[in-house]
């Protein structure tokens, strides 16, 4: 069963160093918060096993 990418499903709290990391895709255009920051990206969530299309 696909599951995801663990720390990216639902809200995670990160760093905007390690999230923009995460392949960039303008990212490191985020210009708020500092420190540790409240991420929802679901984009990076499905990047393990596609859950989104399996409608998980």
């Amino acid at each position: 069963m696909p599951v995801g990418t663990e720390e990216w499903q639902g809200w995670s709290f990160t760093t905007k160093d390690f999230w923009t990391k995460a392949e960039d895709q303008d990212r490191s255009k985020f210009e708020l918060g500092q420190g540790v920051i409240a991420v929802a990206d679901p984009d990076e969530w499905d990047d393990n096993g596609s859950p989104a299309s399996k409608a998980f």
